[in-house]
C-alpha cells in the first residue's frame, strides 16, 4: 500500500503485516472524508475486503475517470505519458507485466 498525508508518502507492506493491516488501516479506509485514489481498483477493492476486511469509502478510481472522459488509451503507463511526458521502456513495461507481488522479496 502507498499512503500519503499529503507531506509525506509511506509504503506499507500489507502482506508483511497481513494479521494486523486490517485493525490499522480500517479507520481510515472506511473514513469517506479521505479520498483513496487507486487506478483500476476493482481487484484492489476485491482482495482487501476479503484478505484484511478493509472497506473502502471516499474511493478515486483514476481508470473509471480516465475511461469516463472518453480517452481511448487507459493504461496507467498511457497516462503517464499523456499527463507527465513519462515513458516507459518496453523492458520495464514486461518488468510489471509479470512480477508477483505476493512473492517477497519483490522481483526486480
Amino acid at each position: 500500500l502507498q499512503v500519503s498525508d499529503g507531506s509525506c508518502e509511506f509504503v506499507i507492506d500489507a502482506l508483511a503485516l497481513r494479521d494486523s493491516i486490517g485493525e490499522l488501516m480500517g479507520p481510515l479506509f472506511s473514513d469517506g472524508s479521505v479520498v483513496k485514489v487507486l487506478y483500476g481498483a476493482d481487484n484492489d477493492v476485491t482482495w482487501l475486503q476479503r484478505d484484511f476486511g478493509l472497506r473502502l469509502n471516499g474511493l478515486f478510481d483514476v481508470r473509471r475517470a480516465v475511461s469516463g472522459l472518453g480517452m481511448r488509451e487507459t493504461s496507467l503507463v498511457d497516462l503517464w505519458k499523456r499527463t507527465c511526458g513519462f515513458e516507459m521502456s518496453t523492458a520495464e513495461k514486461h518488468l510489471l507485466q509479470i512480477s508477483d507481488w505476493s512473492q517477497r522479496p519483490l522481483s526486480a
